[in-house]
């Protein structure tokens, strides 16, 4: 099957390194940016991708490990803060001072 390449459309994204998304500070276009990127590779979507070689290398977490890995809090919930602690310290995080 050939394509003409004039009537060819395929969506271009680009897909940053965390490292730059820190290097801007606020700005939130990069993380949406990769999370653009991360959902169109789900959905196998065609589209071509535009990146750094360190951002390739970068793990990303799989939406199931995210799931059992989270905690979802709703608006109005009451919750202990020693229940909350407890689940933080199961998903790993460690307590400290300052952050």
């Amino acid at each position: 099957m050939q394509h003409d390449i004039a009537t060819l459309q395929v969506n271009a994204y680009l897909f940053p390194a965390t490292h730059r998304i820190r290097q801007k500070g606020q700005d939130e276009s990069y993380t949406i940016q990769r999370t653009e990127v991360l959902t169109r590779l789900e959905q196998k979507e065609p589209c071509i991708i535009i990146t750094y070689p360190e951002a390739l290398t970068e793990s990303v977490m799989s939406q199931e490990a995210l799931r059992t890995h989270s905690i979802e809090i709703s608006r109005g919930q009451t919750i202990s803060e020693k229940g909350l602690i407890e689940q933080l310290s199961d998903l790993g995080f460690v307590r400290v001072d300052f952050v």
